[in-house]
């Protein structure tokens, strides 16, 4: 699927870009629990202020486990702690998860 998004993609600009990767993400938004949990962890992502995006949520209730990709700066001087904080506030918020 993803090569046959890039090569339309490549033919509906004439091949002036050719796009090197498409990302597929599954998302669940639609439940009242998945729309509210979608809320609150994009909020928890993207109130640091290194996180340039956040995207691909995903929360499956039955086996209690949730995902969400964040885009930190490069420029970042520690991207790990970045990365943990928003894991350790994620998890303060959704300790089943």
């Amino acid at each position: 699927m993803m090569r046959r998004v890039q090569q339309k993609f490549q033919h509906a600009t004439n091949g002036k870009v050719i796009l090197a990767t498409v990302g597929i993400y599954a998302q669940n938004q639609g439940g009242k629990t998945a729309a509210h949990a979608h809320g609150i962890a994009m909020h928890i992502a993207t109130e640091e202020p290194h996180v340039l995006q956040a995207h691909g949520f995903y929360i499956d209730e039955e086996w209690q486990s949730m995902n969400l990709h964040i885009v930190v700066n490069f420029e970042t001087p520690n991207r790990e702690a970045v990365h943990q904080k928003v894991l350790t506030n994620r998890e303060k918020r959704f300790p089943a998860y």
